[in-house]
């Protein structure tokens, strides 16, 4: 099973779309999702250390995935790969297709590959 960690706030729209891109994609895979309030301690040091600058924050099974809009195509390709097998998800934090992994987040990051 996948945990997925999702930092959130009050009154925010796209912390909705990512509930609800969460609910939708659940039914096709085994994940469990946490939330966590981005405002406390817990959520500002996780926000921190994944380099997440706004609500919503995700985090797939520990790692960076994304902050903002969540896309739920590209959320569904990384399930797939992470339970595809290891061999794959070593390709998870070398991705370069998103503004979250290019090389210049990631030397922002406090996470390593």
């Amino acid at each position: 099973m996948t945990e997925i960690t999702l930092l959130t706030q009050q009154d925010c729209g796209y912390c909705e779309h990512a509930k609800q891109v969460l609910a939708r994609v659940g039914k096709d895979h085994p994940i469990t999702v946490t939330e966590i309030d981005i405002t406390g301690e817990e959520g500002r040091m996780l926000a921190a250390r994944a380099g997440v600058v706004f609500a919503p924050g995700l985090l797939v099974d520990g790692r960076p995935f994304g902050y903002g809009r969540i896309s739920e195509r590209r959320l569904r390709r990384t399930l797939q790969r992470l339970a595809a097998g290891p061999e794959l998800n070593r390709r998870l934090p070398k991705c370069t297709s998103c503004c979250t992994c290019s090389p210049r987040w990631a030397a922002r990051s406090a996470w390593e590959p």
